[in-house]
């Protein structure tokens, strides 16, 4: 029976996977074809296939390398704990006590990551938490889209918002002679504003696909102990690491993702036509109206944020 549930959840992992490589590719090959049709773009047609390996040597690759390596850690982490039931156990343990009351971690939970992302600039640092949060979000009856809503969309959001980012607000601030966090109050009202929206959006989301609790599950659950089931199970150091080598394995397709992603970037600057791109907007938005200009900023930050993924570059 778990075998035949699992299949499908396979099959369907496999169909994402594929379809992220083929848009991926497709944003590849698009970049090679306008370092070729855009005047002083160059780049050598074996540095641009080998371009998702290449870029781990690039000079700014510190950050990407350090999620590929929180990637693959977690990675071997969480299913380590999972196989060994004490992930379960702790989940069962929140859904417990918050079963018959989910709806206020729905608000509590989103919130906090709100918080962080608006006031200390954090995103990629919510990763290790994502899979937690999904887990709950389908242990209280939800989906993991539900999950992904509390935990990364919530951070994004407060990332938006960016009452006191340093990363965003700090950064702009600095470089256009403005005081440092200046209009706070402004801000302080878009965090308020999106979090309603984002509120709203997910109330209106689990009221579709929420299951009812069982109270008599609720009861049942939660009672057990996490050293009971890490040891008592019997389980060796060589056990425990073929699972974290298994859960290792398992990110290694999104891995490929990131270095495909970041291959863009590289492709841009080593065929030296970013510079080219942007003198190309400055002398487009210039013969525009204000209001113009500033939804035509906004869209191309929006374009160059896939191929440049950070609020302070």
């Amino acid at each position: 029976m778990e075998k035949n549930k699992e299949k499908p959840k396979m099959e369907a992992g496999v169909k994402s996977f594929i379809t992220a490589i083929v848009v991926i590719f497709a944003m590849m090959v698009l970049t090679y074809a306008l370092t070729i049709i855009i005047p002083g773009g160059y780049i050598p047609f074996w540095k641009w296939i080998l371009s998702p390996i290449l870029v781990l040597f690039a000079k700014d690759s510190g950050s990407m390398i350090a999620i590929i390596a929180l990637l693959v850690v977690l990675g071997g982490i969480f299913n380590t704990l999972d196989k060994f039931g004490v992930l379960r156990l702790l989940l069962d343990k929140v859904t417990a006590k918050f079963g018959k009351s989910r709806r206020v971690l729905l608000a509590v939970i989103p919130l906090f990551f709100m918080v962080i992302g608006s006031a200390a600039g954090t995103f990629e640092e919510c990763v290790p938490l994502v899979p937690v949060v999904v887990a709950l979000a389908i242990r209280l009856g939800w989906d993991a889209l539900t999950g992904l809503g509390m935990s990364i969309l919530a951070a994004g959001c407060g990332f938006a918002a960016g009452v006191c980012n340093p990363f965003t607000v700090g950064v702009a601030q600095e470089l256009a002679g403005l005081p440092m966090f200046s209009g706070m109050w402004y801000r302080a009202v878009a965090f308020l504003i999106i979090y309603i929206l984002l509120m709203l959006f997910l109330l209106i989301y689990v009221r579709k696909i929420e299951k009812p609790m069982d109270e008599k599950m609720l009861e049942g659950i939660g009672s057990g102990n996490v050293r009971q089931i890490a040891y008592s199970s019997g389980s060796r150091f060589w056990k425990i690491g073929i699972t974290f080598k298994e859960g290792v394995v398992s990110v290694l397709p999104g891995v490929l993702l990131i270095l495909m992603a970041n291959s863009i970037r590289f492709t841009l600057l080593e065929g030296n036509i970013l510079d080219v791109i942007l003198q190309g907007a400055v002398s487009l938005a210039s013969g525009m109206p204000r209001f113009g200009v500033i939804l035509f900023i906004y869209g191309l930050v929006l374009i160059l944020n896939f191929f440049i993924p950070s609020g302070s570059a």
